[in-house]
């Protein structure tokens, strides 16, 4: 970013151990991986533009494992800024964890 912004982290799919993948060719879920959403959220922590984060979840869940390992970095995140949580459709097991690691859901 140019000047102080608000990011937007899309956790979309599976919550996995590893790198994210996309759905494919022809479309479809993709996975999210923790080492993809870990290394994301140290990026934001660590850059001044960035004023807060709004996660978007829409997740039936996965690793837990996985999602302990994201939600450890949400929480790093947010002693520094503000982390708010969107749903979408879904945000069941592991994605339920991660949105009680926001400050405020909608």
């Amino acid at each position: 970013p140019k000047r102080a912004t608000i990011a937007v982290v899309h956790i979309d799919g599976a919550i996995v151990d590893g790198e994210s993948t996309s759905g494919g060719l022809f479309g479809g879920e993709g996975n999210v991986g923790s080492r993809t959403i870990k290394r994301t959220l140290e990026d934001l922590r660590e850059d001044p533009l960035i004023k807060g984060v709004v996660l978007r979840i829409d997740s039936p869940g996965g690793s837990a494992i996985a999602s302990e390992m994201m939600w450890q970095s949400i929480q790093r995140l947010r002693k520094e800024k503000p982390v708010f949580v969107s749903v979408g459709s879904m945000a069941a097991s592991g994605g339920y964890y991660l949105l009680v690691a926001g400050e405020r859901v909608y």
